[in-house]
């Protein structure tokens, strides 16, 4: 076992550098087209636009990205502190979720305009008319 065990490590880090050089070659790019949606949205008001979609530009593992689905990548807005009226959010990488080995280059748009409404209470009416 301890016969030429300098050679023996030599082949393994020189197997584990070749494998390493074709994981990193096979690198590619896509860009997915994602709705935009929100969390934190405080109660008594809600977006009135339809949600926004943006351009997401990924890099990463070829084999991946080939097999990259519109829900493995997502894009929450943080609407906590919204308010009433027509607001741009920016849409930051804080924002974006990615699977594992997969990196973000771009988003557009940057940023994304949203009206907030009070919620509209809907009013039963019962009786005949």
């Amino acid at each position: 076992m301890k016969k030429n065990l300098g050679l023996k490590i030599a082949s393994l880090a020189l197997a584990l550098i070749m494998w390493l050089s074709v994981v990193v070659k096979e690198q590619s790019s896509v860009i997915v087209d994602v709705p935009v949606k929100f969390k934190n949205m405080p109660a008594g008001i809600e977006a009135v636009d339809d949600a926004p979609t943006a351009a997401v530009s990924l890099r990463g593992p070829e084999r991946l990205l080939r097999n990259l689905a519109s829900p493995d990548v997502r894009i929450y807005l943080d609407m906590g502190r919204a308010q009433t009226g027509r607001h741009s959010y920016a849409i930051d990488s804080d924002s974006v979720y990615l699977p594992a080995l997969v990196n973000l280059i771009s988003v557009s748009p940057a940023s994304v305009f949203v009206t907030i409404e009070e919620t509209r209470k809907k009013v039963e009416i019962r009786g005949k008319p």
